[in-house]
């Protein structure tokens, strides 16, 4: 989880120049769950847990009106 922070602090880092003469938006998606269960084996848990995140990074620039 610490290498993806790094990464995404990087890649923050490399679009800082492009974002001061336009437009961008950091977001992502977070989630958290949980399940448990009664019919787990002797040597394994019975609950079961995860985490997730998915940066999304954007960055926009006007072109002029010939340019797609």
């Amino acid at each position: 989880m610490k290498h993806l922070f790094i990464i995404y602090t990087v890649i923050l880092l490399c679009f800082q120049s492009q974002a001061a003469a336009s437009s961008f938006s950091a977001k992502g998606q977070f989630w958290i769950s949980g399940l448990y269960g009664t019919d787990a084996s002797i040597d394994q848990s019975s609950f079961e847990s995860s985490i997730g995140y998915i940066p999304t990074i954007s960055v926009f620039k006007g072109l002029s009106n010939d340019r797609l």
